[in-house]
């Protein structure tokens, strides 16, 4: 099957199959860029997400998605945190497409209590965020690297995790000029050794924005998508939390529950703004809709970036 024949009867005919005692009253498409995404709801039971392959190869941090990713990350974190994610329910194939049934836990999220502002959130549900990130961060492994990813490589300091990434999004991408390339290789050399300053590889959910964010009577418990986690440094999980204007309540919430703060934190966290920016100016090229100008955007806020780095 093709995938561009993924639409809302193939997904009420998959889910009927799954769920043949319960009566579907719903099947509505969520917007999403990255791949097919449904959500169904039944008169007889809680509503549930059913997911497809992704739309495009690569999305952010250069690695393919595939639903065995989202399956380990899933039972690690239920194993070993206190953490909410959404509860795989099926992984199953219809017609040589794979899809992915997983429990709906979109409905309360950070973006829905704050209208998308999310620095009008109430410090303590800020705190629990860091609270949350510090208890990922426990999980630990030998090496920075991809989970269930196609290339299976693993490496040894972040910084050369790091210039993998550039060379796959970067040196390789007709998005962007010489010049534009050239900076950001500047930056990444300039700070090169503060990556590899305190060696501490991590789980580390890096899509913590706030749709994926689970809120429930006024408290922060978890994150409804885990698919682009991997292990990496910590620094990754500081990003957004900069990004929002709510480090500090962050940071706050994270060294409270026993996390502690990298020691370069300033220049890592720098560097994955920096991927970060130019991934999304990458990856919504020719995006339509709220997203169209999304692509010209994030290449301004790189520009500042590099720019109030020196690095232009």
């Amino acid at each position: 099957m093709n995938p561009s024949e993924i639409n809302e009867s193939l997904a009420r005919t998959i889910i009927g199959k799954r769920f043949v005692d319960n009566v579907i009253t719903d099947v509505k498409e969520i917007d999403s860029w990255i791949h097919h995404l449904y959500r169904v709801s039944f008169s007889d039971r809680p509503p549930v997400v059913l997911r497809f392959p992704a739309k495009r190869k690569f999305s952010h941090y250069g690695e393919s998605y595939n639903f065995r990713r989202e399956v380990v990350v899933s039972d690690l974190l239920s194993k070993s945190t206190f953490v909410t994610v959404p509860r795989i329910l099926h992984q199953g194939e219809h017609k040589s497409i794979e899809y992915l049934i997983v429990e709906n836990l979109d409905d309360f999220n950070l973006n829905t209590i704050t209208g998308g502002d999310i620095k009008s959130a109430r410090t303590q549900i800020i705190k629990d965020w860091g609270i949350l990130m510090a208890s990922v961060h426990r999980i630990k492994s030998g090496n920075f690297g991809s989970i269930e990813n196609y290339r299976d490589v693993n490496f040894e300091r972040w910084s050369d995790f790091v210039r993998d990434y550039l060379r796959l999004r970067v040196e390789n991408s007709d998005v962007f000029s010489d010049f534009e390339k050239r900076s950001m290789i500047t930056l990444f050399e300039r700070l090169k050794s503060d990556l590899d300053f305190e060696r501490d590889p991590r789980l580390v959910l890096y899509n913590t924005h706030g749709d994926n964010m689970i809120v429930r009577n006024g408290k922060m418990i978890g994150f409804s998508d885990v698919m682009l986690a991997f292990f990496g440094d910590r620094s990754i999980d500081f990003m957004f939390p900069r990004f929002f204007g709510v480090e500090e309540q962050f940071k706050e919430g994270y060294l409270e529950a026993g996390g502690s703060i990298p020691t370069k934190i300033d220049s890592l966290t720098t560097i994955a703004l920096m991927n970060y920016y130019l991934s999304t100016v990458i990856n919504y090229v020719g995006a339509e809709g709220r997203r169209a100008s999304w692509s010209d955007s994030y290449r301004a806020k790189l520009e500042l970036l590099l720019k109030e780095n020196d690095a232009i």
